[in-house]
């Protein structure tokens, strides 16, 4: 009976270690974005319809209406990937005064792709227009 146990327990730290590795393999930190999160991302929520969020490899830009545009070097990305594609990214970013801030967005892959940002309730979609340029609109 305790060689049973024995086995069991051996078993359990076996399967708890092998668990702790998955999680850690889906979590990873880079100073880029990934290519499928990368693009222009655009809501037709109210309060945003007239903005954009373009993200690529080492910058985010906000299209904050108009022609008035904020973009920030990227200084780090956080990325925990699920099994289906999406994930949940946090961006630190570097403002003009030099502090850090993060953006965190649950994005999930589909037809259109889309993104959720964790402080609004607005869900953005990937653009299939060209990327918009430094100074012009979406």
């Amino acid at each position: 009976m305790g060689e049973g146990r024995g086995i069991a327990r051996s078993l359990r730290k076996i399967l708890a270690f092998a668990l702790l590795i998955s999680v850690a393999a889906c979590h990873r930190s880079a100073d880029v974005l990934p290519p499928a999160v990368q693009g222009t991302w655009t809501t037709s929520t109210p309060a945003y319809r007239d903005r954009y969020l373009r993200l690529a490899d080492r910058t985010i830009e906000f299209g904050l209406g108009g022609n008035e545009i904020d973009v920030h070097g990227i200084r780090r990305v956080d990325a925990e990937e699920m099994v289906d594609g999406s994930g949940l990214y946090t961006i630190q970013y570097l403002t003009d005064e030099g502090d850090t801030l993060s953006l965190r967005f649950l994005y999930r892959p589909g037809n259109p792709p889309t993104l959720k940002l964790d402080h609004q309730d607005a869900i953005w979609t990937q653009s299939k227009t060209a990327t918009p340029t430094r100074g012009s609109a979406p």
